[in-house]
């Protein structure tokens, strides 16, 4: 009779094979392989040392050498979700040409395996032994997953192939968390038996199209088992062959992926300089996340106000990110936090000192000789040919645009010693508070300044008299719209 066998090939082995006479662990089973003894040891009393084979009768695994599977020293470097959180992850299990543990338990339901995995690549699609697995998975020579399932060929019939995944590629060396869940029974589907497989906790799917069983779209991608006899509806065995070390072995009966929750708090120093969310309230507060998801964040500044640097404290990262709009805390495994740091923002302008939301406002598209954004430029162009430059234009409040809005005397009323000056300038743009003036009584001679700061600006004309005029003629005058 067949047996219920899913190999991990090559880097792992998740391998249903059978017994009737081998020691087995029973589910639920977990081992992280430290040496400090505990619940993640998998009943070995004393904890493993290092270089100590795994391979014995007495705790369910089998291999045709003891060197086939030993417990060696050797930090795990995992960023994502660990499967046993609790372990210290100082010790991992190294495998080579074949170990299984015998493993079973627990009829009609589902059972996830779930492990870290760090793999050996290869090509070769033939695992030796592995006949009746139920399904098998290897990587190959890119780091891409490529799982053993059936596939409709019509008639109600089935085949079998090879699969590669697009997706849950893994780097050269990394580790990757390796999870089944197996539908043994009809918790879902009523005609076989279906798996799915996950890579880093993200569900893989194929480019072939064969592998999703005819059920609603929420069932997720579930995949065909290779063999399906009657009344072998348990898992028996786990096969780990090839090279390739493994941690964090765990066979359950509930989901593994989402038994954490945790909080991550999210705030702005200043609640009206930006927004950070989420969570939606944009200032801020509290999110929450199942072990091993990401949360992302998107980060604005409110007006008048800029994003200076953003300090970030969970799972794998904590320190000071600099100025950014967004930010992903991937596969979350603790609490959290991210604080956004802002200050006041100096208006954009030019190297002269004109706002760059004049030239915005003013200059459209079909403006002669303006290009978008070249505010320096725009600082020494007429570009409404009325003799004055865009800075000129913005400082006397005048339109750079329209050729009758520029800074002039419009008439002077001589009036004994009280005399009227008449010129045009405005506010409309931004222009002084005041004016000042200038005068003098022969252009060949310096110009007094005889007023500071002191004329009220009008929108259009401005009248000021000279209240204190020279009793004799003539007298020149020139507004200002700036005292150096």
């Amino acid at each position: 009779m067949k047996v219920l066998q899913v190999s991990l090939v090559m880097a792992m082995a998740l391998c249903v094979a059978g017994s009737a006479v081998a020691a087995t662990n029973a589910i639920p089973y977990m081992n992280s392989f430290e040496e400090v003894a505990g619940p993640e040891t998998g009943g070995h009393l004393t904890g493993y040392t290092n270089g100590e084979s795994i391979v014995n009768a007495q705790l369910g695994w089998y291999a045709p050498d003891s060197a086939n599977g030993t417990v060696v020293t050797q930090a795990l470097d995992y960023l994502g979700g660990l499967p046993i959180p609790t372990a210290d992850h100082e010790q991992v299990l190294e495998f080579t040409d074949s170990v299984t543990n015998m493993v079973q338990g627990g009829l009609g339901s589902n059972v996830w395996i779930d492990c870290l995995l760090q793999p050996t690549f290869t090509d070769d699609q033939v695992p030796e032994g592995m006949d009746d697995a139920k399904t098998m998975i290897y990587f190959n020579s890119n780091g891409y997953p490529v799982v053993w399932g059936g596939y409709p060929v019509g008639g109600g019939n089935y085949s079998n192939a090879w699969h590669t995944s697009t997706g849950g590629q893994v780097g050269s060396g990394q580790w990757a968390r390796v999870t089944f869940q197996m539908q043994l029974e009809s918790e879902v589907f009523t005609d076989a038996e279906y798996f799915k497989v996950s890579i880093d906790n993200q569900e893989i799917t194929f480019p072939d199209g064969m592998l999703t069983a005819g059920t609603t779209s929420t069932d997720g991608a579930w995949l065909r088992t290779v063999e399906d006899v009657a009344g072998n509806n348990k898992l028996n065995s786990l096969t780990f062959q090839g090279v390739g070390q493994v941690d964090d072995l765990q066979v359950v009966f509930s989901t593994p992926l989402s038994g954490m929750i945790y909080t991550i708090t999210s705030s702005v120093d200043n609640v009206s300089a930006a927004t950070i969310t989420p969570p939606a309230s944009g200032s801020g507060g509290t999110v929450t996340v199942s072990a091993s998801n990401d949360v992302p964040f998107t980060i604005g500044a409110l007006g008048g106000y800029a994003v200076t640097n953003v300090y970030v404290d969970y799972s794998w990262f904590t320190g000071w990110i600099g100025a950014t709009n967004a930010y992903t805390m991937t596969n979350v495994v603790s609490d959290g936090s991210i604080t956004v740091y802002t200050e006041a923002s100096a208006p954009a302008e030019t190297s002269v000192g004109t706002p760059h939301a004049y030239y915005d406002t003013i200059l459209g598209a079909g403006t002669s000789g303006w290009t978008a954004d070249d505010y320096e430029n725009a600082d020494t162009n007429d570009f409404d040919i009325d003799g004055m430059f865009g800075w000129e234009e913005y400082l006397t409040g005048t339109d750079a645009s329209d050729s009758n809005s520029y800074f002039r005397v419009l008439d002077i009323t001589y009036a004994g010693d009280s005399n009227k000056v008449s010129f045009f300038g405005s506010s409309d743009y931004g222009a002084p508070s005041m004016w000042s003036m200038y005068r003098s009584d022969n252009l060949t001679n310096a110009w007094d300044l005889i007023n500071t700061n002191g004329i009220p600006v009008s929108d259009g004309t401005n009248d000021w008299w000279d209240m204190d005029a020279p009793g004799t003629a003539p007298v020149f005058y020139q507004p200002s719209a700036h005292i150096e």
